[in-house]
């Protein structure tokens, strides 16, 4: 069973682009007063389109094809968190790398300078990132 329709099924089946993801959230309801929650941990595949966007990675037209766990699968159907979705995945790689850096234990200082991408795009459900950056060091 899948959250999304039967049309969006059998568009997803088109998508060449899925990603195998793990899912973890907590969702909270308001009851009489008190915010009663649970933890939701699921293996998902996810399909959108990767596109950079300066810096960053982003999943475009992204939708939850597939969930393992039941439970998991029943909150988000019933949530139609889809709204959600097309900002659910926006990596800032640039900084990421300048955040490795930083925390490496070598006793130069380093600056990113400049950062661009060749490729971002799908491999065996795996997001696949080719990117240039110039390292300035101190």
């Amino acid at each position: 069973m899948h959250v999304v329709s039967r049309a969006a099924e059998r568009h997803s089946r088109k998508r060449s682009n899925q990603i195998r993801s793990h899912l973890s959230a907590r969702v909270g309801f308001v009851v009489n007063g008190d915010c009663a929650g649970v933890g939701l941990a699921s293996w998902t595949k996810v399909s959108g389109r990767p596109v950079s966007v300066g810096s960053a990675v982003r999943l475009e037209d992204i939708r939850i094809d597939e969930v393992e766990d039941a439970d998991t699968r029943a909150v988000l159907a019933n949530l139609r968190l889809s709204a959600l979705f097309p900002k659910a995945v926006d990596l800032d790689v640039q900084s990421a790398v300048q955040t490795m850096l930083a925390q490496s234990a070598s006793q130069i200082q380093t600056t990113v300078e400049s950062f661009g991408f060749e490729d971002v795009s799908v491999v065996n459900e795996k997001l696949s990132m080719k990117f240039n950056f110039k390292l300035v060091g101190r």
